[in-house]
């Protein structure tokens, strides 16, 4: 039965576990080992008050082997985790100022790649190198302080920046063992922050280490009360109520240690032993004492009781690696082990109401999770201005050698350099990463400390993205005719059509205009009078900043009015739409339709097989014949298909563009054929019946094409 016992317990089945083994006990009588098994399996399915009278029983007689209630231990901490409020630690307003990982002043900050700003030191010494907000992967490499934000926090949280300077400087003493130095150094780090909880805590720590807990309890209590959700703040309380004597109090702050830090191995640890010393309970502690042994855990230090065989005692250690230790001490002369005579714990038991209670009223409180930094009443507009735009900072990012500019205002200046526009520092590799994040802290303290600013700001912003991309001027692309319905794959590397291109995504409406360059009579270069509309579907980035687009063609439209905005041409247009055909027409129409695209077709079929795989991956496949070809804006896809691939110039193509008339349109398509099948030759015959598995054939080989084509290396934008 013991062996079936033993088995339900490992296979986590508890509650059957739990119930073989109280009939056992009652079948075999008092064994230690069944009561072991039995406590552990009550604590294991949730009887958690049963199994602490299970163990408080089994000390009570002598039998106190710490490593035998690390279940007990579990149980306890997890119910007090289930019991927590899982959004308990949710940064307030104040998070945003301060060091996410030591959870003070930012002392010299440095910014990392996702946006989020921590303590030079922090990071540095972060054995996980990720960002504890929000997972990002942190490089290594020499990172520079954020000027802006730098400035920022000394100019308002001087004292407090001051105090964890001091701080850190105790730390350092306190780590070559300089106590009394160190110790001056945390007492003047809390005089010139007094509300410093991180102050407190670091003398609190020392005081302790000092066998000074009464002094440590004071400045214990005083971070709790700054930061009631601060888990290291419960803990050294516990640690110091611990060498003062007060379990109950010490075993209450443990378990609100557990409950806000969660898994901390090191806390569950100490709450293991502060537990087992209060089942102990006073009286055989004071007969420990009495025999000559140390108190079982006095303040916190790791201490060994050495065997002694008269008492038929083993060690018990606390090592630096935190595991649990075995202390037993059993009398030889103990009264036999019973189910009846088990009682009730009430004293145990009203401690766990306490628990509870104190995790359901921090629960219930505000949460502050950080230092409460208190904000400037009065803020300068000038230390929130653009050096580039003179303006209220949008969107601000920092470059890894520490400067903040508006994003846009840096991209524009990295169009035409890749240096810093300050300091003059090389940016290439920065640009590479297409990692330009916001930088939180200047963003939120903009949001917050001056909203009238932001919202205007904002306004003024989004006014500029309106006309850009809405207004009665379209940015116009000038490098040759595009046409509707077919694709137009661009690389984009000149830094006004960089910004011409950022700004039509930004605004959301994905679109500009494509126009031919064409020469004037007198020798000057301008665009064509007709041009067309590209809608971006997809938009990669190169490491150098130039870029890829995939864009495809829309509607035509004629130039009424010319323009420029920031070095790239705008345009004033009317859109244009082909004239409907009437009923005499359309008859002659249709017939000059099916033999100008059998003549297209047998024209593309005559191309080598090499020919065909490149025209097909650059513009697609030939499209099919639509059943409502002769009503639409534009007439059929499949003669601007072919007009994209046929030998014209620039003026021609851009003709036959703003041309109205679809049966005009035809008739040059025709005519353009005709002038290659005599210089060509004849060209291979075609019937009508199998253009359809030719469009099929030459459509496999364009999907094998694009298949083979390698893209550069680059980061995908939108799509």
């Amino acid at each position: 039965m013991a062996e079936m016992a033993r088995d339900a317990f490992c296979n986590r089945n508890y509650r059957l576990a739990a119930e073989m083994y109280e009939r056992c006990l009652k079948e075999r009588g008092p064994v230690l080992e069944l009561f072991f098994g039995y406590g552990n399996s009550l604590a294991r399915c949730g009887q958690l008050r049963q199994a602490i009278d299970v163990f408080s029983h089994c000390c009570r007689l002598g039998h106190v082997p710490l490593e035998r209630m690390r279940h007990l231990t579990a149980a306890l901490a997890d119910a007090v985790v289930a019991s927590c409020n899982p959004t308990l630690k949710t940064m307030d307003v104040s998070s945003s100022f301060t060091c996410g990982m030591c959870e003070g002043a930012l002392v010299m900050p440095v910014t990392v790649p996702c946006g989020h700003t921590f303590c030079r030191k922090c990071v540095i010494k972060d054995a996980s190198k990720m960002c504890c907000k929000c997972g990002f992967k942190l490089q290594s490499g020499q990172m520079e302080t954020n000027i802006l934000v730098k400035g920022l926090v000394e100019k308002w949280w001087g004292p407090e920046v001051e105090s964890a300077t001091l701080r850190q400087e105790g730390n350092e003493l306190f780590r070559r063992n300089e106590e009394a130095a160190a110790l001056a150094k945390f007492t003047e780090a809390v005089e010139c922050a007094p509300d410093s909880a991180m102050a407190l805590c670091s003398r609190s720590q020392l005081l302790y280490r000092l066998n000074r807990p009464q002094a440590a309890l004071v400045d214990a209590d005083a971070v709790v009360k700054l930061r009631p959700n601060w888990g290291k703040g419960h803990y050294w309380r516990g640690m110091a109520l611990s060498g003062l004597g007060r379990y109950e109090d010490a075993l209450v702050a443990f378990c609100m240690c557990v409950a806000l830090e969660r898994s901390s191995g090191l806390v569950r640890s100490e709450l293991a032993r502060t537990l087992h010393c209060l089942l102990l309970g006073p009286t055989l502690r004071t007969r420990c004492y009495s025999l000559g042994m140390p108190a079982p855990y006095s303040l916190g230090a790791r201490l060994r009781v050495r065997t002694n065989p008269a008492l038929n005692s083993s060690d018990c250690e606390d090592n630096s690696s935190g595991e649990e230790d075995c202390c037993q001490i059993t009398f030889q002369r103990s009264p036999p082990l019973s189910i009846a005579s088990l009682q009730e714990n009430t004293k145990m038991h009203a401690l766990l109401d306490k628990v509870f209670h104190e995790v359901n009223r921090i629960k219930r409180s505000e949460s502050r999770g950080c230092e409460v930094l208190a904000l400037p009443q009065q803020v300068s507009l000038a230390d929130f201005e653009c050096v580039l735009c003179c303006r209220v900072l949008w969107k601000p990012v920092t470059t890894p050698c520490g400067h903040t500019y508006c994003s846009m205002c840096l991209d524009r200046c990295l169009d035409y350099s890749f240096a810093c526009p300050l300091c003059m520092t090389s940016l290439a590799d920065y640009l590479a990463t297409n990692q330009r994040n916001i930088t939180e802290f200047v963003d939120r303290a903009i949001r917050i400390l001056l909203p009238a600013e932001y919202a205007s700001r904002q306004l003024v912003h989004y006014q500029e993205l309106s006309v850009l991309g809405h207004g009665p001027h379209i940015p116009v692309f000038v490098c040759t005719t595009a046409f509707p319905t077919v694709t137009c794959p661009l690389y984009v590397y000149e830094p006004r059509y960089r910004v011409m291109v950022r700004r039509c995504v930004d605004s959301g409406n994905r679109q500009f205009g494509m126009a031919a360059c064409v020469n004037l009579e007198c020798g000057m270069k301008s665009y064509a009078d007709f041009g067309t509309m590209l809608e971006i579907k997809d938009w990669v980035l190169l490491g150098d900043g130039c870029s890829i687009l995939t864009t495809i063609g829309a509607h035509r439209f004629r130039v009424v009015a010319r323009g420029e905005r920031d070095g790239y041409d705008t345009a004033q247009v009317e859109f244009l739409r082909d004239q409907p055909l009437s009923s005499e027409h359309l008859l002659r129409v249709k017939e000059l339709h099916e033999r100008v695209h059998r003549k297209g077709w047998q024209w593309f079929s005559s191309m080598s097989t090499a020919v065909q795989m490149e025209i097909v991956s650059t513009f697609g496949e030939m499209p099919p014949i639509e059943d409502n070809w002769s009503e639409l804006t534009d007439g059929p896809s499949w003669p601007w298909w072919l007009l994209a691939i046929l030998p014209l110039g620039q003026h021609l193509k851009a003709g036959i563009l703003g041309t109205t008339s679809l049966e005009k349109r035809l008739r040059a398509i025709d005519k353009t054929l005709n002038h290659i099948q005599e210089y060509t030759g004849n060209l291979p015959q075609v019937s009508s019946r199998n253009i359809h598995n030719s469009q099929q054939t030459a459509s496999d080989s364009g999907n094998n094409a694009q298949r083979v084509v390698r893209r550069p290396q680059a980061a995908r934008v939108s799509s």
